[in-house]
């Protein structure tokens, strides 16, 4: 039940434009908050218990993260936010007129509130997407579903942009511009959640033991590609070669994954083929213009650190960056950012080092569970795919703010969830049945 609900919601806050305005995240949040409910209420009742080092590794990191952020919002004597936060005691000083008693870490507490409230959504999808990973029929499913959904986003995409009247949908305007794409104001952002797509097709099509099946889904795959290529979106193509030739390398390094090469050599040569064939002139001249928003962004990157130096250890407050940011505005900078371009360097001066400490745990637990998984002898080609898929992303935040969208956020906790589940139940195989109750313990080990 859990997986139709998960791939509901998923693609609900996808097609309401990403889900960025505030009525569309109330709805998605809505049907998260009540899904969730009834998880716990029918199938949710055996707490999910980390078995692994990684895994208590990482529920450690999540919880000193959330408890980072409450702290953040807490009001705390003026002495103690002098001692933890010496430059936020400066610009509480600053803006009142009158001694002020007490004041918080974030900037702006509203801001930060909104943030813990988002984290807590995204947290409750990545809890349902853990329960599934005790049903292998299950994990499949929905993992196809995903595919099959990214094919027809990335083909309405690609005839959205063919037909092109200046609205998204054909009907909705663009009332602060953008680069829209498919159902995003931001063609980075449709390219983002693609990416994680693509490679849940491929570890499908591998594991698949039908050859027409296996074909189908790599030309789903391959469509997604073109996707992301005609997006010209350059972070999301950069980041799809990479996480290809990380996907190339778990194959050929593992003795049982390398008769399956040739099906990745298909798809490539079908992905360039297209490419060829359509024409890559517009891709070229998008790499080619690159120069002025690349020195942008390295304008906003060094004012970002500089930020960060003055708010090093508890920084500035979950989602306070474009509150905070106008104070460290560098010369020379003429677009107007609300976001740092880099999802790294903005967790940094939004939670300190603390935050980024352990946000760093959380990556080294997380590549511990997937590097465990994919080390084992048999194959799992399900496991080497959502590696690959937290792969594009990791990648594909050093140079744009994916995961402040709430729809990729969403995908993104979906595929965290099941490679955490799977990460100590071996392989999916081919011939899983949906037998037993849904919940983590049952899986085949």
């Amino acid at each position: 039940m859990i997986s139709p609900i998960l791939v509901s919601i998923t693609a609900l806050s996808v097609l309401f434009f990403g889900s960025v305005e505030a009525w569309a995240f109330a709805i998605v949040g809505a049907s998260t908050l009540a899904a969730f409910n009834l998880w716990v209420y029918r199938v949710g009742r055996t707490p999910v218990r980390p078995v692994s080092k990684w895994q208590k590794a990482l529920c450690f990191s999540v919880a000193g993260l959330i408890s980072l952020f409450i702290f953040q919002v807490l009001p705390l004597p003026a002495s103690l936010l002098k001692l933890l936060s010496f430059r936020s005691y400066e610009i509480m000083k600053e803006i009142h007129t009158e001694p002020f008693s007490t004041g918080s870490i974030s900037f702006y507490r509203y801001s930060t509130l909104n943030g813990i409230v988002r984290m807590v959504i995204y947290l409750m999808v990545f809890l349902m997407a853990v329960s599934l990973a005790g049903k292998e029929a299950s994990v499949k499913r929905t993992l196809a579903s995903f595919v099959v959904f990214g094919f027809l986003l990335s083909f309405f995409a690609i005839i959205q942009k063919a037909a092109w009247n200046g609205k998204i949908y054909w009907f909705r305007e663009l009332t602060q511009g953008g680069s829209p794409f498919g159902p995003f104001v931001n063609r980075n952002h449709f390219a983002g959640l693609i990416g994680m797509i693509i490679p849940l097709g491929l570890g499908l099509s591998l594991e698949e033991k039908k050859m027409e099946k296996k074909l189908i889904l790599i030309f789903l795959s391959l469509i997604m590609a073109l996707g992301i290529f005609y997006s010209l979106s350059r972070g999301g193509i950069l980041s799809f070669l990479f996480s290809m030739v990380f996907f190339i390398a778990l194959v050929i390094t593992r003795r049982h994954y390398r008769r399956y090469i040739h099906y990745l050599i298909i798809f490539l040569s079908g992905v360039i083929s297209y490419l060829l064939y359509l024409g890559i002139s517009p891709i070229v001249e998008r790499f080619a213009e690159s120069g002025l928003s690349s020195e942008g962004r390295m304008l906003v990157w060094k004012a970002t650190l500089k930020a960060f130096a003055d708010f090093a250890w508890f920084g500035t407050g979950l989602g306070t960056f474009r509150y905070v940011f106008p104070l460290y505005y560098p010369e020379g900078l003429q677009s107007r950012f609300l976001y740092a371009h880099n999802d790294y360097l903005q967790f940094l001066l939004e939670t300190g080092a603390v935050g980024a400490s352990l946000l760093a745990l959380a990556s080294v637990s997380l590549a511990g569970i997937a590097f465990k998984a994919c080390s084992k002898e048999s194959p799992s080609f399900i496991m080497a795919a959502l590696a690959t898929s937290t792969i594009y992303m990791l990648v594909h935040s050093f140079f744009d703010f994916n995961l402040h969208i709430p729809s990729n956020a969403i995908m993104f906790s979906v595929i965290l969830g099941l490679l955490y589940g799977l990460g100590d139940r071996g392989p999916v195989s081919s011939h899983g049945s949906d037998k037993g109750p849904d919940r983590p313990g049952h899986g085949r080990r």
